[in-house]
């Protein structure tokens, strides 16, 4: 990818491809993020039942997922702690809808560490209660053991966790993919929502932005340069690390072509909500031209853009 830098990452794509796709290659202004990671997500990963009278929560844990063995429980937690947990299985071109939820028990003052244990207990006495049902488990994760200090962090402590996790917006995408699928994932019920660790994402503040940047990364430049980069489909393809090889700039609000990229996004994310045939008989074309503005957000001719769609490559 980098021809200065002998051990950079190969590309594997036709000669013809390859030509064209070298205007995509470069650093991005904007970084990526792993999602939250828990070690033991039968213990974080909840089914929201049901909402009490007076707000608590009726919840299940997954106990199913992962390869650890864990008990069912069922029972009331303070709800201000459980969020909208968005999986990788839960993205989609232009849609990312989360299907489960997750206990978020990180210092809201420093989100890399966990709640106070202390103060966890007085203010949510539930939620305390339902961890400490799990304590020798989460004491027993290699991950805490190898990230925290066991005798100071509070024994529930999460990684990949930061400021940026509780962003309002979030260009997400699934690790583990054939092919880069991202969409703008928003707050839902007033809640930011939360990726998992099998999810990448970039955080921001601004909904034109979000959405200017999972123009050009669901364009058919970036997917071809990301599926050129880690041909097979493995896992990997589209972890954070693709930033570093995806050229795309700041947004600009009063650039035209900037301003255009968010529209189609906009657009394209409303067709794929309604999930009827003709809206996505009508998102086709809004694609499309998503990747004509992206061709020439990248200096990429109408002829050149056509080669990369003849590509075996093309997104999927």
């Amino acid at each position: 990818m980098d021809k200065a830098q002998v051990t950079s990452p190969w590309l594997t794509a036709s000669p013809a491809t390859l030509a064209v796709i070298q205007k995509v290659v470069g650093a991005s202004h904007y970084q990526a993020h792993a999602g939250a990671c828990t070690w033991v997500n039968g213990v974080y990963w909840l089914r929201v039942l049901e909402r009490q009278p007076d707000g608590h929560l009726l919840v299940e844990n997954l106990h199913e997922v992962g390869k650890t063995k864990l008990k069912r429980i069922e029972t009331l937690l303070e709800p201000d702690l459980v969020l909208p947990l968005l999986r990788g299985r839960d993205i989609s071109r232009w849609k990312a809808i989360p299907s489960a939820h997750i206990l978020m028990v990180q210092e809201p003052a420093k989100p890399s560490v966990g709640f106070n244990e202390t103060a966890l207990k007085v203010q949510y006495p539930m939620t305390y209660a339902y961890l400490r049902q799990f304590e020798d488990v989460l004491r027993g994760r290699s991950g805490y053991k190898k990230y925290f200090d066991p005798p100071k962090s509070p024994f529930y402590s999460m990684y990949d966790v930061g400021e940026y996790t509780f962003a309002p917006y979030k260009v997400v995408w699934p690790w583990i993919a054939t092919g880069l699928r991202a969409a703008v994932a928003e707050r839902r019920g007033g809640q930011v929502v939360i990726p998992e660790h099998n999810a990448s994402f970039v955080p921001f503040t601004d909904e034109a932005e979000a959405h200017f940047f999972c123009s050009l990364l669901g364009s058919a430049p970036a997917n071809v340069v990301v599926r050129a980069r880690t041909p097979g489909g493995g896992g990997g393809l589209a972890s954070p690390s693709i930033l570093q090889h995806v050229a795309i700039p700041r947004f600009d609000g009063s650039d035209a072509l900037h301003q255009s990229l968010a529209s189609l996004s906009r657009r394209a994310h409303h067709l794929a909500a309604q999930g009827r045939k003709d809206a996505l008989n009508e998102l086709r074309p809004v694609e499309e031209e998503i990747d004509r503005k992206a061709a020439e957000l990248w200096g990429i001719t109408p002829e050149e853009l056509t080669e990369i769609r003849r590509s075996p490559d093309e997104p999927e």
